[in-house]
């Protein structure tokens, strides 16, 4: 879990959008993307020369070197995960881990909140708030898109928390999903409240913009990189606490913000990108602060893409799959007991990662895969096999 806490903005933002037909480069962590995209060229062109199913794709490659990939995903030689819960999605898990480690609903624990979740996963979201928040009575409404949602005129500035995930890769899709939401935020949003925003980077100068125009509107901003998010990629979450409710800060930013999506909405052009969003130059520090977060996860990021291509170049890439996937699988239900989690118990007897199947008669065979269930399990491993 790596987590920063950026700098909070006194002042009013400027907000002016500069729009331009250029595509949108990297503003920060040039050379983080530079070695991001020359080792995935790298594996792409290794994985071509494999025949194996596993060795000759990136998704199930980036799964292999991933630590906490069988919270979620099935371990291999079994019908099961490690953890027993089943949500929607993994966002599951990476809602779990930052709601726990920044004690997202400490102030909340005796009262009943409202919230909203934007995105295609908000039923794996609200699930998450249901079971951390069990003995509360919280209205929870989710949408798959910010505009599904229609402000009720009558009821400013009640919302508690509020949670968004934008899927799609366009950068500039990105952007105007951002805005819309901060536009709902900005609408919605109660005094002293927080949010959750899941973003795929922190490198364009738009999206720093943002960051920074929302550092103005909360007392504590922070950018994570949870445990279960994929290690591979870039994708981060911005957590907003404490939302100070200053009225005349946030109708400026709403009628700015407004505009923009009225006339750019008008342009229906795809080749036009926005450039910026802050009229004024950002400070240094805030800068710094966000870089220091891009390349200490950039750094882990960029060690697991080298840990795929030792396996792709190594002569005996079973033996150093099996290796990973023990250690993770050790990783993973550590996890599930810091944080709590009913999960399944693998024997330590046997092969954990030999084909899964059943034996019909009463002999009792070495190699049997055997998974047992238990909510609570004191020791899984022997000493030697445990995970510091």
């Amino acid at each position: 879990m790596s987590y920063y806490i950026l700098p909070k903005i006194p002042n009013n933002v400027s907000i002016a959008v500069d729009v331009q037909k250029d595509p949108m480069h990297a503003y920060i962590s040039h050379s983080l993307v530079y070695y991001y995209n020359d080792t995935m060229k790298l594996i792409e062109k290794l994985c071509k020369n494999e025949t194996d199913p596993i060795c000759n794709s990136i998704d199930e490659l980036s799964k292999i070197v991933n630590p906490y990939e069988y919270i979620f995903s099935k371990v291999t030689g079994s019908k099961f995960s490690v953890s027993k819960i089943k949500p929607f999605s993994s966002i599951f898990y990476d809602f779990l881990e930052i709601s726990q480690t920044l004690n997202m609903f400490d102030n909340y624990i005796e009262t009943n909140i409202l919230s909203l979740h934007f995105g295609e996963n908000n039923s794996s979201t609200i699930e998450c708030m249901n079971m951390m928040r069990e003995d509360n009575n919280d209205s929870n409404i989710g949408f798959n898109k910010v505009e599904e949602y229609i402000i009720d005129d009558q009821n400013f500035n009640n919302i508690h928390f509020l949670f968004y995930e934008y899927s799609n890769s366009n950068e500039t899709n990105l952007i105007v999903g951002l805005v819309k939401f901060i536009i709902k935020l900005l609408q919605k949003q109660k005094n002293g409240g927080s949010c959750v925003i899941k973003i795929d980077n922190l490198f364009y100068k738009p999206i720093i913009d943002i960051v920074y125009l929302l550092s103005s509107l909360y007392d504590k901003l922070y950018v994570i990189k949870p445990n279960t998010s994929p290690i591979t990629s870039c994708e981060k979450y911005v957590v907003c606490k404490y939302f100070m409710c200053n009225y005349e800060k946030i109708n400026l930013y709403l009628e700015k913000l407004l505009i923009f999506l009225n006339n750019f909405e008008k342009l229906q052009d795809d080749n036009i990108n926005v450039s910026c969003f802050v009229k004024d130059e950002i400070p240094y520090y805030f800068i710094n602060k966000i870089e220091e977060a891009n390349i200490i996860v950039g750094q882990q990021q960029l060690e697991s893409l080298d840990q795929i291509v030792s396996i792709l170049k190594n002569k005996n890439k079973e033996d150093k799959i099996e290796t990973l996937k023990k250690n993770n699988l050790q990783k993973c239900v550590h996890w599930c007991e810091k944080y709590r989690i009913p999960y399944n118990k693998f024997s330590e007897k046997v092969n954990i990662f030999l084909p899964f199947f059943k034996n019909t008669d009463d002999s009792e065979l070495e190699d049997e895969v055997v998974l047992e269930e238990a909510n609570v399990v004191i020791e899984v491993f022997t000493n030697e096999e445990k995970f510091d």
